[in-house]
């Protein structure tokens, strides 16, 4: 009897979970960015999610890119909703006082 060691087996295969995960966040916070801080969360979740995913996941660098490039698109619009919020904010207690 003897033993075949010719056969290689590959080992399976990692899913790019971090990857995933910041392509869904940055979705939702480009989805979600005109919320003020709904936006906001999503939006740097899904970067930072993305970016580690980048780092530990080779596999998965079409899922990084979109889910940066929405994370990014999803912040300025969180920023910009966020300080357009504060201003009528604050303009609207100026007209309200006596």
């Amino acid at each position: 009897m003897t033993n075949d060691f010719s056969t290689q087996y590959e080992a399976p295969t990692k899913n790019p979970i971090l990857s995933i995960l910041g392509l869904v966040c940055g979705t939702l916070g480009f989805l979600t960015g005109l919320v003020p801080v709904l936006g906001l969360i999503f939006s740097i979740a899904g970067l930072i999610l993305s970016l580690k995913g980048r780092e530990k996941e080779p596999a998965g660098t079409t899922f990084v890119l979109i889910g940066v490039i929405l994370a990014i698109i999803g912040l300025i619009a969180g920023v910009l909703v966020l300080i357009l919020t504060i201003i009528a904010i604050a303009n609207g207690a100026k007209l309200t006082s006596p």
